[in-house]
Order: structure tokens, then C-alpha cells, then sequence
């Protein structure tokens, strides 16, 4: 199954909307990377893997893609 992570800079829960183009999708009122996406702590942004997400890293961000 493919997993979305949190991603580390918006971990508030209380956002409105969130911006597709950034591969961001609304979910509980939270920002999360869309599925088969992880979040890259280096750029900040969330990022297509091949397949999906295996790991999370303290539900914030994706340690392992496949």
C-alpha cells in the first residue's frame, strides 16, 4: 500500500487548502505529500519515488522508497 508522509514544514493542523502543484494534497486539515511522493529534507519539497513510500521517519518524512 503507498503511504504519504507529513511533511516536515507544514505540520500544522489547521490548513484550509494546499497546493497541488507541489504535489500536496489535503488531508484532515493537514498538507501531505500525495501518494508515491516523499518529502526531501534537503529541498524541501515532496518528490515522486519509483514505486512508493516504504518508511517513515517519525511520521514527517519518507526514510525509504522502492
Amino acid at each position: 500500500m503507498q503511504k504519504a508522509c507529513l511533511t516536515c514544514s507544514l505540520l500544522s493542523n489547521n490548513f484550509l487548502s494546499c497546493d497541488s502543484s507541489l504535489h500536496l494534497s489535503l488531508i484532515c486539515a493537514q498538507c501531505q505529500c500525495f501518494q508515491s511522493y516523499y518529502f526531501n529534507s534537503l529541498n524541501k519539497q515532496c518528490e515522486q519515488c519509483n514505486i512508493t513510500c516504504l518508511e517513515c521517519s517519525n511520521n514527517n518524512e519518507c526514510t525509504l522508497c522502492r
